[in-house]
């Protein structure tokens, strides 16, 4: 097995912090604008780079063409030639909207659902964006607020 240095996208979305993930990786505070997520894996949106001296290649790309070496055997039977996870680093300075993920039986029939009717992938009203499930765990690294679950239909409907 070997280990791989990673170059990592930054998402800039408006409840991003501008010290939090600057911070977390050793860059200049208060970053120019807000930094939301840190993504680390081979998302074809914005994959991670491997860093080495001949440079710099991405991800999802080094899985794609070496997935026995990049996944091994167990994975690769388990979930496909992809990445399984998409992990992300959150800094949230203001609340974040609702966050509700589908299973991976939903999100299939969801995705598959809006390629029939020819939704382009990046349409605003496009909710599938590919056919995985997308679980979710918080580990804080800092004071957070979390809420989950939701409250009565009844009270929702009020």
């Amino acid at each position: 097995m070997r280990v791989h240095r990673l170059r990592n996208i930054i998402q800039a979305y408006d409840w991003g912090s501008r010290t939090g993930l600057a911070s977390l990786a050793g860059r200049p505070c208060p970053s120019p604008g807000p930094e939301a997520e840190m993504w680390i894996g081979a998302h074809a949106a914005a994959p991670s780079c491997l860093v080495d001296e001949a440079g710099a290649a991405p991800l999802d790309r080094a899985v794609a063409d070496a997935p026995d070496a990049m996944l091994g055997a167990e994975v690769r039977r388990r979930f496909g030639d992809r990445l399984p996870f998409l992990l992300k680093v959150l800094a949230a300075e203001v609340p974040l909207s609702l966050q509700a993920h589908p299973s991976r039986a939903r999100a299939a029939a969801g995705f598959a659902r809006e390629e029939a009717l020819g939704i382009p992938t990046g349409a605003r009203e496009r909710n599938y964006k590919d056919p995985w499930a997308k679980p979710e765990v918080l580990c804080a690294l800092g004071p957070f607020e979390a809420l989950c679950g939701f409250r009565p239909l009844e009270d929702s409907a009020a």
